[in-house]
């Protein structure tokens, strides 16, 4: 037990009483000085005198805070030296590490700024990058009508990038719908989940300061979505012609019909993909009526389209406003593109003992083409062109003594050349006529073909 002392010390020597208190230069020397079990108790406190535990030339007091180990000796708090120690560590260290004594800033690139407010030492290596903040509209569907609501998210990443936050807020910019959606001036990111009608818009705005010179930064970034409603597509229609020679789709024309033909055109409509709008019943319809009947002397071409009419959805097109009908809104009624069965006058050769035709004669194809029972020769049906004709070899056939007749449409030039195996033979034609917009050869005088017959063969050169 303590010994009970009724008056102080007088002591008469420049050194402590307690000869555990040192000065000692060191932690080791301390440590290695005082015996564990013998000298040692938690509270003792020793005083260092070394160099590297001088602050402005004061020592440093350690004690044994939590117990007697060597462990246990740190800095006392309040002490001399100050708080608890700071250790190095680390594998970037060019020795094993320890309390730090002193630190010295070297900064050979003049980008290091250190701070020391309130007890907290900052060091700031480079130059901090200005905020970058961004700003997401995410899951907005922009197919709807604009009174359709719909759920989706508003998100904001503030980006700091090393900045310190001082407000951050988040605005709806839609017209009509102004205000501040969110605020923060501590979290990293601003985010919210409305559901609202029609299109959007938002902005984010942050203000930060840096933290080398503590000098403001404002951002702001924005992003919006615009519905952007499909519309019906238009009807198509599935053609049945039944013309004579066909409705030719060869060398490079489509739907062509033979001036002289006769039959129909049987067509039907169907309705194309609706997108959320409401078909209007009954309204499916094609400009002229099927079946279309084929005239054998009109020379205009059949043009054939079809249209439906649609709404808005919702009681009355309330989905949207205003209501959407084709009263107000063209694509409200989609019309299909045209299809065209063009009128044409193809290239036809052959033989008759006729020394002219008329334009009725010319238009009755039936007694033309060997394939309809015709005498005279073939229709060359869909080749109609100058690029289509020219270079075409053709091959006459006949027996008796009769004319040889190459026509085209009038509307192309004259050929310069019926070449047989090389040589021009065009001075056996006359001069060509035009009868009824056909432009008709004819050879000057008619030519004989044994009863076997005969085939004369023609390149065709314009």
């Amino acid at each position: 037990m303590g010994i009970s002392i009724i008056d102080n010390f007088n002591v008469n020597a420049t050194k402590p009483i307690d000869a555990r208190y040192g000065p000692y230069d060191s932690v080791t020397t301390a440590l290695s000085s005082l015996d564990e079990a013998t000298q040692r108790f938690r509270g003792l406190v020793v005083l260092l005198t070394g160099s590297a535990y001088l602050t402005s030339s004061a020592p440093t007091e350690y004690w044994f805070q939590n117990g007697v180990t060597d462990g246990d000796l740190v800095i006392k708090p309040g002490g001399s030296g100050g708080g608890t120690p700071i250790n190095a560590t680390g594998s970037g260290l060019n020795n094993t590490g320890g309390d730090i004594n002193t630190i010295t800033v070297k900064d050979f690139t003049n980008d290091v700024t250190v701070t020391f407010d309130a007890g907290n030492l900052t060091f700031l290596f480079g130059v901090p990058q200005a905020p970058s903040p961004t700003l997401n509209i995410s899951g907005f569907i922009t197919n709807r009508f604009n009174k359709v609501t719909d759920n989706y998210t508003v998100a904001g990443n503030l980006g700091l990038n090393g900045y310190t936050l001082v407000s951050a807020s988040l605005f709806e910019t839609t017209a009509g719908s102004e205000g501040v959606r969110a605020t923060t001036d501590t979290d990293s990111s601003l985010s919210i989940s409305p559901t609202t009608t029609g299109s959007r818009s938002y902005r984010l705005e942050v203000t930060s300061s840096n933290p080398a010179d503590d000098q403001l930064d404002f951002k702001v970034v924005t992003d919006s979505e615009n519905l952007a409603k499909s519309n019906p597509t238009a009807p198509t229609i599935a053609f049945t012609p039944d013309v004579q020679l066909g409705t030719t789709n060869t060398f490079g024309g489509t739907n062509e019909i033979e001036l002289g033909a006769t039959g129909s055109i049987d067509f039907t409509p169907t309705l194309g993909n609706a997108n959320s709008w409401v078909y209007a019943t009954g309204t499916l319809a094609t400009n002229i009526a099927s079946p279309r009947t084929v005239v054998f002397d009109a020379t205009a071409d059949i043009l054939i389209s079809a249209s439906a009419d649609y709404s808005s959805s919702g009681v009355d097109g309330s989905d949207n406003f205003p209501a959407l009908n084709p009263s107000n809104f063209a694509a409200a009624r989609p019309v299909s593109s045209t299809t065209t069965f063009e009128k044409v006058r193809s290239l036809r050769y052959g033989t008759s003992a006729n020394a002219s035709f008329t334009y009725n004669q010319l238009l009755d194809i039936e007694a033309w083409d060997s394939s309809l029972g015709g005498t005279i020769g073939t229709i060359d049906k869909g080749r109609n062109t100058q690029v289509e004709i020219n270079n075409t070899t053709i091959n006459i056939t006949w027996t008796g003594l009769l004319y040889q007749y190459v026509i085209y449409d009038a509307s192309l030039p004259d050929l310069t050349s019926f070449e047989v195996a090389g040589n021009n033979y065009i001075g056996a034609f006359e001069s060509p006529v035009t009868v009824g917009g056909y432009k008709i050869w004819r050879t000057t005088n008619k030519l004989y073909a044994a009863p076997g017959g005969l085939t004369q063969q023609y390149k065709l050169i314009f």
